[in-house]
């Protein structure tokens, strides 16, 4: 396989989930541009392009079908480029809304067409191991350029999205680097799913992926407020803050075979307890370095489980299902993400919060009960042996 191929298919990376949250820098300014217009307008410029992501996902199954996998790959990024600078030339909340939809237009292309690339060229531990590949990719990548927005944002919100720009790069390797045609698989593929629904688990895959998107963008829709209101830092220290947690989803990416070989199965149950304690932490935050520890355990946590979720979703199906598989999980995976704000903001309405502090108390405190009910679901086998041995 040619290093060429690999480096721009982990390229791809860099346009896909983190992709809205380049935006977070710019939140804060933003509010103070346009005074007149709602918090949750605003905040839905960094999650937005979540939502119209959807709509390319459904479809893209039956796109595949009838188009070569590097066009869509080119349209896509064609999308994305479009989407994601032209916003920095407007003055208006709601056109910018406008191209940041159609940003997400360009990721839902992308996505699963990536991914099923991946489940064709790879298998086993091999794909679990470039899954975790790509969330390095995508760590490491957000973290450079979502620095480079909090520098460009001292200059103005308009930076911000000139930073959309490095897809251009991108956009040059899949023509010259993708191939066209699908590799020549050295095996058949057995027991091919017949026509119908998923399974059922590929749904829960995608839920817990839904649930954990709308947990991990409370950072980049909130930090920016939460830094400046309790007078920790101005827009450029966000810009840090946040690339932190995806310096710290590299650093998961990378360590993601060798923590599974490590902890077996108590990995999920292990870092949803630390993930809790990063909330936790978060909510008793006195200080700017007690904010970028917890940001940056929030990344390392989110960047161990979502690659978990993909390889597990595209081993729940068929090869010939992994596209579809790959469109329902990232459908979710982007409404969590979409959602992200609509759900605290009225978590906080519903149970009266006073601060942004109760809303991350009360995230420690989900994920705690979530962590427990893993660990459960993990030691039931052994208890029932006990039970058995014992009986």
């Amino acid at each position: 396989m040619k290093r060429s191929f690999i480096i721009t298919l982990l390229s791809l990376a860099l346009v896909t989930t983190l992709a809205p949250m380049l935006a977070a820098p710019a939140v804060k300014l933003l509010v103070v541009e346009f005074p007149d217009t709602s918090l949750t307008l605003i905040q839905l410029i960094v999650t937005l392009s979540s939502l119209f992501i959807l709509p390319t996902l459904t479809i893209v199954g039956f796109l595949s079908k009838r188009f070569a996998k590097k066009d869509l790959l080119i349209t896509g990024l064609v999308l994305y480029l479009i989407g994601g600078v032209i916003p920095a030339f407007l003055n208006d909340v709601t056109w910018i809304l406008v191209f940041r939809a159609i940003l997400g237009l360009g990721i839902g292309l992308i996505i699963p067409v990536q991914n099923t690339i991946v489940a064709e060229y790879f298998k086993g531990n091999d794909r679990f191991r470039f899954n975790g590949y790509i969330s390095s990719v995508s760590g490491i990548g957000g973290a450079v350029f979502i620095s480079l927005g909090g520098i460009l944002a001292t200059l103005g919100w308009r930076g911000v999205f000139f930073t959309y720009s490095y897809a251009l790069i991108i956009l040059i390797l899949i023509v010259l680097y993708i191939p066209r045609s699908k590799p020549v698989r050295t095996e058949e593929v057995k027991n091919t799913a017949k026509a119908g629904l998923l399974p059922l688990k590929t749904l829960l895959y995608g839920l817990a992926s839904a649930g954990l998107l709308i947990l991990y963008y409370t950072v980049p829709t909130n930090l920016a407020l939460f830094i400046t209101d309790n007078q920790f830092g101005d827009s450029s220290v966000v810009g840090y803050v946040t690339a932190l947690s995806l310096f710290a989803v590299f650093i998961s990416g990378m360590m993601l075979t060798s923590l599974k070989r490590w902890l077996k199965k108590a990995l999920v149950p292990v870092i949803l307890f630390i993930f809790a304690g990063s909330y936790l932490l978060l909510h008793e935050a006195q200080s700017i370095w007690m904010i970028a520890v917890s940001v940056f355990i929030i990344g390392f946590a989110n960047g161990t489980i979502f690659p978990i979720l993909i390889n597990k979703t595209s081993e729940s199906v068929s090869l010939d299902r992994v596209t579809s598989a790959m469109s329902l999980l990232f459908s979710l995976t982007f409404i969590g993400q979409f959602s992200s704000p609509l759900v605290m903001n009225s978590i906080r309405a519903i149970f009266n919060f006073d601060s942004l502090r109760d809303t991350f108390f009360f995230m420690a405190i989900v994920l705690l009960i979530s962590a427990i009910i893993s660990l459960l679901v993990v030691m039931k086998p052994k208890l029932k042996q006990a039970e058995q041995a014992n009986g």
